[in-house]
């Protein structure tokens, strides 16, 4: 069971306890014991087997999207801006893409205890962000990641971004594009 770090159990946290008691008290009672007591009681740095996450987020994505027809897909968007948002903001809207990409894969280690993040330029507006050592990576948890990097890239003010899964024999990731920054 591979881990991942907690920040984005404590995010989602914060996010239900601002959405009210209602809407968390709805996804605390939508997990099991275990997964309850885990969400209850995680850190920003503490280590969660990455399972736990993918299920916490398919839970809890429609209770705090419950009108966008895509919750998982806005939820790891809302991590992003999250994320990078606020004081980095101003950061990330002056770095390119290539280097933002580069930077996230050098990061990989510090959110997942599996795996080996590279990326690579495929040409002009295209950049290639792989794993290899993890294909065992949840589906989930991969389409999540993907509106994540999709959110983190328009940040960096690229339009016609796209991010189109592209996985291999031995690594899976994301092929990235974007037309104009």
């Amino acid at each position: 069971m591979a881990g991942y770090k907690g920040v984005g159990v404590v995010f989602i946290r914060r996010l239900a306890r601002e959405r009210g008691a209602a809407v968390e008290q709805q996804i605390v009672d939508a997990l099991n014991d275990d997964d309850r007591r885990t969400y209850q009681a995680c850190t920003a740095t503490a280590w969660v087997p990455i399972e736990f996450v993918v299920r916490l987020a398919l839970t809890a994505a429609p209770l705090l999207f419950p009108k966008d027809p895509a919750p998982l897909d806005r939820l790891g968007r809302a991590l992003a801006l999250d994320n990078m948002g606020g004081i980095y903001a101003y950061l990330v809207r002056v770095l390119t893409v290539e280097f933002i990409a580069r930077q996230s894969a050098g990061l990989w280690r510090v959110y997942h205890d599996e795996g080996e993040a590279r990326t690579e330029t495929l040409g002009p507006r295209a950049v290639r962000f792989a794993i290899r050592g993890y294909q065992q990576m949840p589906a989930d948890f991969r389409r999540y990641m993907r509106a994540f990097v999709a959110q983190l890239i328009e940040m960096t003010g690229a339009r016609g971004v796209e991010v189109v899964p592209d996985d291999d024999d031995d690594s899976w990731g994301y092929r990235i594009t974007w037309s104009a920054r």
